[in-house]
This record gives C-alpha cells, structure tokens and sequence, in this order.
C-alpha cells in the first residue's frame, strides 16, 4: 500500500545496514525538524548525505545559539 515518509517503507526487507539507516535518517529528518519535502532521498547513498548535512546544520545552529548566549551574557 501507499503511505507517507517513514510509513512508506517496508523495512522487513533488504540488509539490516540498509534498514537501520533508512532508520536513522527518518529519526534525524523528525529531530531537526528540517522535513521531508517534495524531494526527498531514494537510495542510500542520498540518505547518508542528508543524515550528514542533517548532523552539520543542527551542529552548526548550536554552536551559533552558544555564542549567542555567551554574547547575551557577558553584557549583563
């Protein structure tokens, strides 16, 4: 049947490697709150570019929120 995003999947077929980073990229879509979009990765290799680029921007956000922070607190 047809489904949407993580529920599109049949993850009872194919190599574990394959099933756990279809996994891991639905979680970390979910976590940064980046979204599945009209575009979205079909095959592994553009799964695990998307869980990279995930990690770097979410990475990245922190690290400007921390500085911001410490910014904000050294003023006051």
């Amino acid at each position: 049947g047809q489904g949407i995003g993580f529920f599109a999947l049949n993850l009872q077929k194919g190599p574990i490697q394959a099933r756990y980073l279809m996994t891991l990229y639905y979680i970390l879509t979910t976590m940064t709150t980046v979204g599945y979009g009209d575009i979205r990765p079909t095959t592994m290799p553009e799964r695990a570019m998307g869980i990279v680029l995930a990690l770097c921007g979410a990475s990245l956000f922190g690290y400007m929120i921390a500085n911001v922070s410490g910014l904000l607190s050294s003023l006051g």
